[in-house]
């Protein structure tokens, strides 16, 4: 399913574009999971669990690579943003 919605993408175009073109907003994303953890009558999923997921899955990958200490990346505070990069 996310292959085919993403099989036309370029790689500069938003993955969850607004309506009125450009990216959506943050409390859009959080409506959006609102919404469809109602339809799925959760009430313990939401984007903080997306990113929770997110981190765990990326840290189980970085320990079946063979990285020992999760320090794999640097980052850099710019802006109010944080940017990272590879070592």
């Amino acid at each position: 399913m996310i292959k085919d919605y993403t099989k036309d993408l370029e790689s500069e175009d938003y993955l969850l574009p607004s309506t009125k073109g450009g990216h959506i907003e943050v409390n859009m994303v959080y409506q959006m999971f609102q919404k469809v953890a109602k339809l799925l009558g959760r009430d313990d999923i939401g984007t903080h669990t997306l990113r929770k997921t997110f981190g765990y899955h990326l840290l189980q990958e970085n320990q079946r690579r063979g990285h020992t200490d999760g320090n794999t990346r640097s980052q850099q505070r710019e802006n109010n943003k944080t940017l990272y990069w590879d070592q």
